[in-house]
């Protein structure tokens, strides 16, 4: 989870006098510019190939392996991308707490009305990818992959058509892929300047105060 936190009290308190329920609806709308943005970046970062991600390997180009169901492995159907974790971006989400001091930005399934609501399964799969995985290689995972050529095409490679893993390997290794840390690192000196543009914005269009 990515946390941005705009929360001075005193300036706060002192405008807030003044302003009123002005004040609020201000810093949650661009609280929420924020999230809308970071959120964006975040979705970028992952579609657009990470920084510095090491690419996929041929394997898991071909096949997944599906959790909970006997550790299977199934051969893909399509690609709508080579980059790791493609599909992953388009469930980054955001959230603006009610007094429009934070915002955090993660992974779920939320839908309009249900802003920020985040899924524990996606989150578990943004953790693993983050951290990286060791994955033990098993006698039926070496005769699937040993039983993975094809009649099509007639001249075939190995490595890039069939994959029968050699006898000394014992473990399939998947590197770790930040997603969090760069995006925040490359945001945070944006956020400010944005947070007031967009905060400053929203007063002028629910009061009568002009600002020079």
């Amino acid at each position: 989870m990515l946390t941005i936190s705009m929360n001075d009290r005193k300036t706060s308190t002192q405008a807030g006098k003044f302003l009123g329920s002005a004040m609020i609806k201000a810093r949650r709308s661009a609280l929420g510019s924020v999230g809308w943005w970071i959120r964006g970046q975040l979705r970028n970062h992952i579609e657009y190939g990470g920084a510095g991600w090491k690419p996929l390997h041929p394997i898991a180009k071909k096949f997944r392996k599906k959790r909970n169901v006997g550790a299977k492995w199934f051969g893909r159907r399509r690609h709508h991308s080579e980059t790791p974790y493609f599909w992953l971006g388009k469930f980054a989400r955001y959230k603006v707490d009610r007094p429009g001091h934070n915002v955090w930005v993660d992974f779920g399934r939320s839908r309009a009305g249900q802003p920020g609501q985040t899924d524990p399964q996606i989150v578990k799969v943004v953790k693993r990818a983050e951290r990286g995985e060791r994955i033990r290689v098993t006698g039926k995972m070496r005769r699937f992959f040993g039983t993975t050529r094809r009649k099509r095409p007639k001249k075939q490679i190995v490595g890039q058509h069939y994959f029968p893993l050699k006898k000394t390997t014992r473990w399939l290794v998947i590197p770790p892929r930040k997603i969090f840390a760069p995006v925040e690192k490359r945001i945070k000196p944006l956020v400010p300047a944005l947070f007031k543009k967009k905060f400053l914005e929203s007063i002028q269009r629910n009061t009568k105060w002009t600002w020079g």
